[in-house]
């Protein structure tokens, strides 16, 4: 086995890595940023799930009228809360 000197273990890196302060909030930050994004999605889907709800309940005459077709209540629903 080699003789190690100074500085040449094996955990050498990590008593000479500045890194460990700025993974503290680096992973902070991508973790809020996931949660935010997470949310935002489910406040999508409720949305969206909504907006068929209400389309639904209207008759084929209100539809038809609003120059939406029945068949096209998911795609209405989806445009409207993707914008």
């Amino acid at each position: 086995m080699a003789p190690q000197g100074r500085g040449t273990s094996v955990y050498a890196h990590r008593n000479k890595s500045k890194d460990n302060r700025l993974r503290g909030p680096v992973c902070r930050w991508g973790l809020s940023m996931f949660i935010s994004y997470f949310l935002s999605k489910i406040r999508n889907y409720h949305l969206y799930r909504q907006t068929v709800r209400e389309l639904a309940q209207l008759s084929d005459r209100e539809l038809a009228d609003l120059g939406i077709a029945r068949y096209d209540i998911s795609r209405v629903a989806r445009a409207a809360t993707s914008a």
